[in-house]
């Protein structure tokens, strides 16, 4: 924009200065306001033709000089616009062609603790795709819904499960650490999600070798005691408590050799 300015400037510069060989159909002579309307008309190609060049050395700067300024000028404008509408299609592809690549990524958005501005958020990446798990902490209950309302997978109460936490460990303190012990990850006990395995199906919850807290069956989440829930079908996911230990131990048992309980690579 500066140098589209600065174009049209240097054009009724030279307009004003030549200004003797230009005529106003108006028949007053032609100044300041004159010139720079002569170049705003020319330099866009609007051309009224109400102020024209009269004299041959006119007639030679607008040949020599202004042509070229407006041939300059357009290209600003027509090319800073290309630049724009290129640069944004540009960017809309690149994000386009992220989304299509994007497995299994966690986005933690947050300001401090909580996030100023949860909803929308929420509601910005439910429109960007149905298949996102978006879990959500609010610190009052009140909200949870809303929340929930606006896309969210889950809601987790910040304020009711310390209050909870806090309830059970004064009337059951061993209760309260295996409850921290199961929060807590990478030590003790862990909860987890995992698929049914072939010696679970056929089997009642109960019948499982790992404690099973629930059964997720499509879109519905079951606890162990629902009648419901029948026996364990291959296609559903249990919610497990599992010793981290024990973990360790599969793992190495699985891989070998990586002695820190990592899966190691295949030789």
């Amino acid at each position: 924009m500066l140098l589209a300015l600065g174009i049209l400037v240097l054009s009724a510069v030279i307009v004003y200065l030549g200004r003797n060989g230009y005529r106003d159909s108006s028949g007053q002579p032609v100044g300041w306001l004159t010139a720079f309307y002569y170049a705003t008309v020319t330099l866009s190609t609007t051309g009224y033709g109400d102020v024209v060049p009269v004299s041959n050395s006119a007639r030679l700067v607008n040949t020599l000089v202004v042509t070229p300024l407006r041939v300059l000028f357009l290209l600003v404008l027509v090319g800073t616009t290309l630049e724009v509408l290129t640069e944004r299609t540009r960017n809309e592809w690149r994000q386009e062609r992220w989304r299509s690549k994007v497995r299994d990524h966690t986005v933690v958005i947050g300001y401090g603790t909580k996030g100023s501005s949860a909803v929308l958020t929420t509601l910005t990446v439910r429109r960007l795709t149905r298949r996102a798990v978006i879990v959500a902490s609010v610190r009052e209950a009140e909200n949870a819904a809303l929340l929930r309302e606006s896309g969210a997978s889950s809601v987790v109460t910040s304020s009711d499960t310390a209050g909870q936490l806090l309830g059970v460990a004064t009337i059951s303190p061993k209760v309260s650490q295996v409850v921290q012990d199961l929060l807590s990850y990478g030590d003790g006990l862990e909860l987890l999600e995992r698929p049914a395995e072939a010696q679970d199906v056929d089997k009642d919850p109960g019948a499982v070798k790992e404690p099973v807290l629930a059964v997720i069956r499509g879109s519905r989440t079951m606890r162990y005691d629902d009648v419901a829930i029948g026996t364990i079908q291959l296609t559903d996911r249990l919610v497990v408590v599992r010793s981290v230990h024990d973990e360790r131990r599969a793992r190495s048992a699985a891989y070998p050799g990586s002695g820190t309980g990592r899966p190691g690579r295949p030789g």
